[in-house]
């Protein structure tokens, strides 16, 4: 990672400081303007039709639709559907259309995915093994360790993206609060009194399911010192540290940080509809960074970004830095060539970037953030918290953290507890049981 902290260092402090020339060069000797010409692989007649699914918010949906016109303007033989929608559901769609030999032919994945999907089959061009998608634009450490499975590389990462607090600005400076970079959990619950004094319902943090139990891992993880479960299946908690988070997230609540669970349930799909958020009435939000477009442009107060909370005297930070999402490519694509090509468009090409721009996080592509920061689309508050956290992130999640069936036992978890219907030890207990029991069923 170090070769990496100090690469971002450097390119978020002198905003990669090296000529256009040394980072979009295409394999073999093309740049961008060679790549604006025909598509790769196809005639000039040869009519190509691809599939291109993501997920994301209004902003990112137009920035891609906006991507697709201008690549299909310049290849009049193209045609690029674009499949595209919410979170929510996306992977569960993913898998069937992979497993009935269906998916799209460029496919927009979570980092967290990429050890299933590896499980799952042999789906994927193995980046690594073409020569359109220039590689050298992205920093090789962080690619082995966000997009690389047993040596095959799933797809590219389409942004560098941190865990950070967004603060409510207008919220706090009606509450006197000073706005820092180094609150601590127990700072948050101080100005959680003083919201429930000012407005009982209003509360600090947004959450939901997914959200929150990023937050309780954050805790346990600042607790122990550990990863939440190695690549060795160990766990990096006794019950009774796993216990005291579950206290922590009820605390939470009680002290209005978080919305009670029956809020967290019912906007556990669609967050940003809310009224409290599109309202001012929510403090921030734990998010990563590449969603802070779409937070800022769903609620009417300014939002500023800080780095996360942590515990006095934390053992690590817990804090994740990763890939906003991947690329990949189809290997059942049919035209797997002019795919290749409309990803390294929109990594590496003027028009593609720029009609991108930020909404998936700082670029992970070098060309791609010179390009944004000649425009002026680099916004200097997201370029200064990634290169704050990238110093102090955590250990990449492992395949075992980040599988689906043990997300799934903890969100449930996590909903009966905050229901009521266990208590913290009870619900430590039952999560250990559960995690112990899928595992098992893991290579």
């Amino acid at each position: 990672m170090k070769k990496f902290r100090k690469l971002l260092s450097l390119a978020m402090a002198a905003v990669l400081a090296v000529s256009m020339s040394a980072c979009t060069g295409m394999p073999g000797g093309a740049d961008e303007t060679e790549t604006s010409g025909s598509a790769t692989g196809t005639s000039g007649d040869e009519q190509v039709t691809l599939r291109f699914s993501w997920w994301g918010d209004n902003l990112r949906h137009e920035a891609t639709l906006a991507a697709i016109e201008k690549y299909q303007e310049l290849h009049p033989n193209v045609k690029i559907e674009g499949e595209y929608g919410g979170y929510t559901g996306f992977y569960e769609k993913l898998i069937a259309q992979l497993g009935g030999g269906n998916e799209p032919d460029i496919m927009q994945l979570d980092a967290m995915w990429i050890y299933d999907l590896a499980n799952k089959g042999d789906y994927f061009v193995n980046m690594a093994e073409q020569d359109i998608v220039d590689l050298s634009q992205f920093d090789e450490t962080f690619m082995q360790d966000n997009c690389t499975v047993d040596g095959t590389v799933l797809g590219v990462p389409t942004g560098l993206n941190a865990e950070v607090f967004m603060v409510n600005k207008d919220m706090f400076d009606e509450l006197g609060v000073e706005i820092r970079d180094d609150y601590t959990w127990n700072d948050l619950i101080e100005i959680g009194k003083k919201l429930k004094e000012k407005d009982p319902e209003g509360f600090l943090l947004r959450g939901d399911l997914i959200n929150v139990e990023y937050i309780l891992k954050k805790y346990v993880i600042q607790l122990t010192g550990k990863e939440w479960i190695d690549s060795e299946k160990n766990f990096g908690f006794t019950e009774d540290e796993l216990a005291a988070g579950y206290q922590f997230i009820l605390d939470l609540i009680d002290n209005n940080v978080l919305p009670p669970m029956k809020e967290i349930i019912e906007y556990n799909t669609s967050d940003t509809l809310n009224p409290k958020w599109t309202e001012g009435r929510v403090g921030g939000a734990i998010e990563f960074v590449s969603a802070f477009d779409g937070w800022q442009s769903t609620t009417p107060s300014e939002l500023v970004v800080v780095q996360c909370p942590t515990m006095e005297d934390a053992k690590a930070s817990g804090l994740l830095v990763r890939p906003s999402q991947l690329f990949g490519v189809s290997k059942n694509s049919a035209h797997q060539d002019v795919a290749l090509d409309f990803v390294q468009f929109m990594m590496s090409d003027p028009d593609g970037v720029k009609a991108l721009g930020t909404t998936r996080g700082v670029p992970a592509s070098a060309a791609a953030r010179q390009i944004l920061a000649d425009d002026g689309q680099l916004n200097p508050m997201l370029q200064e918290a990634v290169d704050a956290a990238v110093p102090n992130a955590f250990k990449p999640e492992s395949a075992y953290t980040s599988n689906t069936e043990i997300k799934v036992a903890g969100e449930q978890t996590l909903e009966a507890m905050g229901y009521g219907k266990m208590t913290p030890q009870e619900a430590a207990k039952h999560l250990m049981e559960e995690y112990t029991r899928i595992l098992g069923t893991l290579e």
